[in-house]
């Protein structure tokens, strides 16, 4: 026979009544870690709040034949150099635990269980550090669309302009102007090309907003390949092409090299509006397996004591005040992510 626990306590409804009590629902806004769990940027610690680095370009051009009687010859070009600074921005989130948090509170999920300060503790500092972890993600994510931190929460700066690179003509590919084939083949030629001498590429990512998925999906030439897949074992069945995680699902197809995702969170910025890597029908292709092309930087915390020191993703600071009444939390990051090679990062619309 099977023994049922119950706790049972009063009725907040009714003052002579009693009621079963159950355990807490939470309900947590969805952490979205896809980008942080794939491992494509090149993450390196520094002991600076800035970064500088050169972009060097050259034109390899072919060598004309010549007479080797004559005193002319072919003279090679310089190299393009260009310096950039960049400075990694801080991001610091706090909380503040006070006797009126603790005293005469119940423990939520329990029917008479009195408040802690260890309990209270650990549920402000996870708030923290998940809400480090999805601005970790967003900017992740924008980095990869081509983007770079201009100061503001959610405020960027073109890396196709910085380098002058022309977004809108020459690296926008509209994946419904010809045959998806086709396009896909534009895709990839003209990647490789703003890709240029970097590492060797295993294959292509379309992140795309849920949108265009259903789109790409929908088209007639695309059902066809659909219907008639073959897996070979290297693919997704095309009976399940979902990938489930604890925020949701991410849809995917594989074709031609191709892994399409339907991939466009929704974050929630400081003021509480809802925000966006994507536009509504947008999508980017990323090649996969390179060696550098998306870096990262960790930088030192804002503490006297570890100025000039190695940074870190994260950083926690705590500090009960000297008459025991209020407890700090503080947590604090320097981080900057960007694409080494904006040129390879193809728009889709």
């Amino acid at each position: 026979m099977t023994e049922l626990l119950k706790a049972v306590t009063r009725d907040p409804s009714n003052i002579n009544g009693l009621s079963d009590w159950t355990t807490e629902i939470n309900e947590i806004d969805n952490q979205f870690g896809f980008i942080r769990a794939n491992g494509d940027f090149n993450i390196k610690t520094t002991s600076q709040v800035s970064i500088i680095f050169d972009r060097i370009s050259n034109e390899i051009r072919l060598i004309p034949a010549s007479n080797p009687r004559a005193k002319g010859s072919n003279v090679g070009k310089d190299r393009d150099v260009q310096q950039f600074a960049m400075a990694l921005l801080y991001y610091s989130d706090d909380d503040y635990i006070d006797v009126q948090d603790i005293q005469g509170q119940r423990r939520p999920g329990d029917s008479d269980m009195e408040e802690t300060f260890a309990a209270v503790r650990a549920d402000k500092l996870m708030d923290l550090r998940l809400a480090h972890d999805q601005t970790d993600e967003y900017l992740r994510f924008e980095a990869m669309v081509g983007n770079i931190p201009a100061g503001a929460a959610t405020g960027f700066t073109d890396m196709y302009d910085m380098f002058g690179l022309n977004k809108a003509a020459d690296f926008t590919v509209d994946l419904a102007a010809n045959t998806l084939d086709e396009q896909i083949s534009l895709v990839k030629r003209k990647s490789s090309a703003g890709y240029k001498a970097g590492s060797a590429m295993s294959g292509f990512d379309f992140y795309l907003d849920p949108a265009l998925f259903d789109e790409i999906v929908a088209n007639p030439e695309f059902r066809d390949v659909y219907n008639m897949y073959q897996n070979s074992g290297k693919q997704r069945l095309r009976d399940e092409n979902v990938d489930y995680y604890k925020w949701g699902v991410v849809d995917n197809f594989e074709h031609r090299g191709v892994r399409f995702m339907a991939y466009n969170p929704s974050f929630t910025d400081a003021d509480g509006n809802e925000v966006k890597v994507l536009g509504a029908g947008q999508g980017i292709a990323v090649p996969s397996g390179t060696r550098d092309l998306f870096r990262g930087y960790w930088g030192p915390a804002n503490k006297l004591s570890m100025a000039n020191k190695g940074g870190a993703e994260l950083f926690s600071f705590e500090q009960t005040e000297a008459n025991d009444e209020g407890h700090t939390l503080e947590t604090q990051a320097r981080k900057l992510y960007w694409t080494t090679k904006p040129g390879a990062i193809i728009q889709l619309t």
